[in-house]
């Protein structure tokens, strides 16, 4: 009993003890935390400005020197060689042009007091004003060369032989004229014989003396059916035709009327700056239409007629009343240089005042220096007309009206003012973006990673040399 006892007051005093201990501990522990852990507000003695320090990183590394030749290399190929080449193919030419003098230019329809009369060494010549007469759409246009095409036209080959010696005629009539006409134009001569022409004319009959007889309006139908094989289109001059119709044999002999039924002498109609055509019938009892029969043209009468009509054309005569045998070519000649330099002019300086409005109109049309050198060619060409046509100089101031034309129809259709015309801002980069965009792409993303590299090495090389030690 005794033993057990002592046994529970040690163990009793062991517990107070352990208890005692445990107290201490806890103590002596509050003091250290509160010894070491700071107060909740510092006192402004413990607060201190210190700068932040730089945490030591790794520092950025510059590409090798290849990388950067590359880079560097591709970048100066595409700024010094692919960019000015762009820029050269794809920029628009503009050349000066004399915008002012071309709206200083007044044509001869403006300068009346100009075109009333002029007196030559032995006579008047007295001149139309453009507006009227001689300025009509009967006369043959402005222009320099004439392809002047006599065609006989034989639709029934095996019923009619037609034979003509038109060359011999022409020499004997023609040539002599055109020789006078040269300071106007250059004139180019010409014939051919068309067989197999189908012109499904409607011939009538005169209901008093029973004569066959053709209106315009059928006649024209010959135009239409021998046009296609005129060879017109193959020259690039103006070309004035001549036809020589013979009606098959059923149809002979025919006559032409006009809209009010009255015969027309010279059996012929013209077209006005296409030509004309001349009905040649057989004056007699009809043909046999079952024999082949021998036609031979009287070529003289028929070019007299055509000589008519082509003084019709170049403006010498006005009606078809006043023939060619009563043309007076010391006059009459006179006065159609004064008129064909006129209308060259005219039409020259109408063609430059509307290219200059258009030109100035519209930005986007190129202007070289070919169509600049013809325009202000063309603008000295008027004023040296106008020069030489106060002095009296006529034939020089039609030399110089044909060169202001011939320029300024170069310049008005020159093929390089169309090349541009119709490639807006918008589709040039709907193509060269698709062209440039996959060469670019790769070089420009190069380009940026390398200078993002370097620029981090400088930056870093700034901070290390600016940094200042801690206080």
């Amino acid at each position: 009993m005794t033993s057990i006892r002592k046994r529970e007051i040690k163990g009793g005093r062991r517990r107070r003890d352990s208890a005692e201990d445990g107290q201490d501990v806890a103590r002596s522990n509050d003091e250290h935390e509160a010894e070491v852990l700071p107060s909740a507000v510092p006192s402004v003695e413990q607060r201190t400005t210190s700068p932040p320090s730089i945490p030591d990183s790794k520092p950025p590394v510059l590409p090798d020197f290849w990388d950067s030749f590359n880079t560097l290399y591709y970048f100066g190929v595409f700024l010094l060689i692919g960019v000015p080449i762009w820029w050269v193919t794809t920029t628009t030419t503009y050349s000066s042009l004399p915008h002012s003098q071309i709206a200083a230019l007044s044509t001869f329809a403006q300068e009346k007091g100009l075109l009333r009369s002029h007196q030559l060494q032995d006579r008047t010549v007295t001149v139309v004003e453009p507006a009227q007469k001689w300025k009509t759409f009967w006369n043959l246009p402005p222009l320099t060369a004439v392809d002047i095409v006599f065609t006989l036209v034989n639709p029934s080959p095996e019923k009619l032989k037609v034979t003509w010696n038109i060359e011999e005629s022409l020499t004997k009539h023609l040539d002599p004229v055109l020789s006078r006409f040269l300071p106007i134009a250059n004139f180019t001569v010409s014939s051919q014989v068309v067989r197999y022409i189908d012109a499904q004319m409607a011939v009538g009959s005169d209901s008093e003396t029973g004569k066959k007889t053709l209106t315009f309006r059928e006649a024209a139908k010959i135009i239409n059916s021998v046009e296609s094989r005129l060879g017109a289109s193959s020259s690039d001059k103006h070309v004035l035709n001549f036809i020589v119709y013979v009606p098959p044999p059923e149809q002979q002999p025919t006559t032409l009327v006009d809209a009010d039924g009255a015969a027309v002498p010279t059996n012929a109609f013209i077209t006005p700056r296409w030509g004309g055509v001349m009905l040649y019938t057989l004056h007699g009892a009809a043909l046999p239409p079952s024999e082949r029969h021998l036609v031979e043209i009287d070529v003289d009468s028929v070019t007299k007629v055509f000589l008519t009509q082509f003084f019709m054309h170049i403006g010498l005569i006005d009606t078809e009343q006043k023939y060619a045998a009563n043309v007076d070519f010391e006059k009459d000649l006179d006065a159609l240089l004064i008129k064909r330099m006129q209308l060259n002019v005219d039409d020259s300086i109408s063609t430059l005042k509307s290219l200059s409005n258009l030109l100035g109109q519209m930005g986007n049309i190129a202007i070289n220096g070919a169509v600049g050198r013809n325009i202000y060619e063309a603008v000295d060409a008027i004023k040296a007309s106008k020069k030489s046509f106060a002095a009296k100089d006529f034939p020089g101031a039609l030399a110089h009206s044909r060169r202001a034309w011939e320029k300024s129809e170069k310049a008005f259709y020159d093929p390089s003012l169309l090349e541009q015309l119709y490639f807006p801002e918008d589709q040039k980069f709907a193509i060269y973006v698709p062209l440039f965009l996959p060469a670019c792409l790769p070089v420009v993303t190069s380009g940026v990673k390398w200078s993002m590299t370097f620029l981090k090495w400088r930056k870093f090389n700034q901070a290390q040399n600016t940094k200042q030690p801690l206080e």
